[in-house]
């Protein structure tokens, strides 16, 4: 009987999408399969490979020593400890600070905040990466003892969270205080852990992570430096897939009450005609006048107002759902699949179906 590799597996149980990746791998690879607590690592463990996610925990980091004198190959699917010199795939924890700001670009905020309970290398390269994208006021560092800052500063705030474990407690707090969430305070997370963000008084928008992805890769990896081959001298870093928008971001600001309002009008009307005629009626307004307000306020015209939230609405629809073009066509008020293909180009260089492969790895359905 040939002998099947036996890997030893710490990985955050929390992200379950991470056994997928690594399972796809070991089936084929034909591995035997360990799976262990990365709280309580064993202290003499013999095999053939190990994919950890490191963290602050100094049983697993002796743990990952000892495998490594013994000779056996560890691959990490985490930044936390880059003194250890081993391979390592994680997510880019720059880049997700990085569409975070993004994010609440679009939507028109100046004034923004960054909370985690703690502080680690982890949330300084996801704050620099917010920080360093972030093109209005200076960010607020917010965290368990001085929230007070938040609930006195200029509404509204935009608020990144580390994570979405830190994204519900800030709503809960926020709600506590009688903010309104994303009136007063919008707030994203990141992971996209479904069974927070969607079980939550205001449903949670966030970063959406590739952890099947980054966990695949590390077990190639792995599967690699088992045959005898270098593994490579850097982090992988795999980039975020996108931005899943809840209710907690779902909402366009600027300075003048105005423009703000006419923003979400035209939120709440992108599958219907509607331009600048509507808008000055719902405003009572003329329309020079609202001309006049998206130059001065948002610094933009109507009809290019329009079509980014139009083209921001398909990109989110293409990530989420296997739609064919022409129902987010459709949804985004493009008056066939044609026009919406040839505008989206246009506005992101990319093809509807480009777009979807390199963001998803799934095709658009084929029918228009």
């Amino acid at each position: 009987m040939i002998k099947r590799p036996n890997i030893l597996l710490m990985v955050n149980s929390y992200q379950p999408e991470r056994y997928l990746g690594i399972m796809r791998c070991a089936k084929e690879q034909g591995w035997q399969v360990t799976i262990e607590s990365r709280y309580a690592p064993p202290r003499d463990w013999h095999g053939d490979g190990a994919i950890v996610n490191l963290l602050k925990s100094p049983a697993l980091v002796r743990c990952v020593r000892r495998l490594r004198q013994k000779g056996i190959p560890v691959v990490d699917l985490s930044d936390s400890y880059p003194e250890l010199d081993i391979p390592r795939v994680t997510e880019d924890n720059r880049m997700i600070g990085k569409s975070a700001a993004g994010h609440f670009r679009e939507r028109g905020f100046t004034r923004c905040a960054f909370f985690s309970k703690e502080w680690t290398r982890l949330h300084e390269l996801r704050f620099d990466g917010f920080r360093s994208a972030w093109s209005g006021e200076r960010p607020l560092r917010i965290n368990l003892r001085n929230l007070s800052k938040l609930a006195a500063a200029a509404k509204p705030v935009a608020v990144f969270c580390f994570n979405d474990y830190n994204a519900q407690f800030l709503e809960n707090e926020c709600l506590k205080l009688g903010l309104q969430v994303p009136e007063d305070i919008a707030i994203l997370g990141v992971d996209n852990n479904t069974m927070i963000c969607e079980n939550v008084p205001v449903p949670l928008s966030s970063v959406a992570l590739n952890f099947e992805e980054i966990s695949y890769r590390g077990a190639c990896i792995l599967a690699n430096m088992l045959k005898g081959r270098k593994s490579r001298g850097t982090p992988m870093l795999i980039p975020p897939s996108g931005i899943k928008v809840r209710r907690s971001t779902d909402i366009c600001t600027a300075e003048d009450p105005d423009a703000a309002k006419a923003l979400n009008l035209i939120r709440q009307h992108l599958t219907s005609p509607y331009g600048a005629p509507q808008i000055a009626a719902e405003l009572g307004l003329s329309r020079v006048k609202v001309d006049r307000l998206f130059a001065s306020a948002i610094g933009r015209s109507v009809g290019d107002e329009i079509l980014r939230q139009r083209i921001g609405k398909a990109c989110q629809l293409l990530a989420d759902t296997d739609w064919p073009l022409a129902a987010i066509a459709a949804e985004t008020g493009f008056c066939h699949a044609s026009y919406f293909v040839k505008a989206f180009k246009k506005a992101t260089g990319s093809t509807p179906h480009n777009w979807r492969k390199r963001n998803t790895g799934r095709h658009p359905k084929s029918r228009r």
